[in-house]
Formats: C-alpha cells, sequence, structure tokens
C-alpha cells in the first residue's frame, strides 16, 4: 500500500491565539506547498497575525518545492541563485501575489 507522509503539521498555540503555529517536515512531498497554502489560508480566516514556521529538523528535499512553499511569503525579488563551476547562473524568482504577507518567525536548527 501506498504510504503517505504528511509534510505540514499545525498546534494550537494556547498561549498565543493570535499567532499560528506551522511544522513543515520536509520539502519532499508534491503537496507541501498545496498543504502550507491551505494551512495559510486558514489562519487569515481565522484572524491570525503572525504565524511562526518551524522548520526544524527538516530534513530538505526538492529545490523547486522550497522556492514554490518560499514564493508563499514573498512578493517579489529572487528567492534564490545557482551559480556553477561554469559561472552559469540560474534564478529563481517570486511570481507577484503571495498568500501571507503578515510577521513570520522561522524556526530552524
Amino acid at each position: 500500500a501506498e504510504i503517505k507522509l504528511k509534510s505540514v503539521e499545525t498546534h494550537p498555540l494556547p498561549d498565543a491565539p493570535n499567532v499560528g503555529y506551522v511544522r513543515l517536515t520536509t520539502f519532499i512531498s508534491e503537496t507541501a506547498e498545496a498543504e502550507l497554502e491551505t494551512v495559510l489560508k486558514q489562519f487569515s480566516q481565522q484572524g491570525k497575525q503572525g504565524v511562526i514556521l518551524d522548520l526544524r529538523n527538516n530534513y530538505g528535499g526538492l529545490l523547486t518545492n522550497a522556492v514554490s512553499i518560499s514564493d508563499l511569503f514573498l512578493d517579489t525579488g529572487t528567492i534564490v541563485s545557482i551559480e556553477n563551476r561554469a559561472h552559469d547562473t540560474q534564478r529563481y524568482a517570486a511570481l507577484p501575489g503571495q498568500v501571507y504577507n503578515g510577521p513570520v518567525v522561522v524556526l530552524i536548527n
């Protein structure tokens, strides 16, 4: 049977009811961006005034997924730039429009 891993988890914060907490466990899941987008929209509907994005122990994944997820928070600018030994550069930029534009705290280790 196919095992589906959930890459986005949310938990209420009793001491901070106006803040949304979301944990992103991996950038490898094909559904991570859609899952996170849904959660961010729910936070907006619930009137959350900030978001804690927990990336601790996130074991990485696909660059394209990380760029897509970053784009949920960014409206303009370069998200990541890659330069190889031949000095060829590839840039991934934010697309106009963003799903969430409030305060964000990112937890990493």
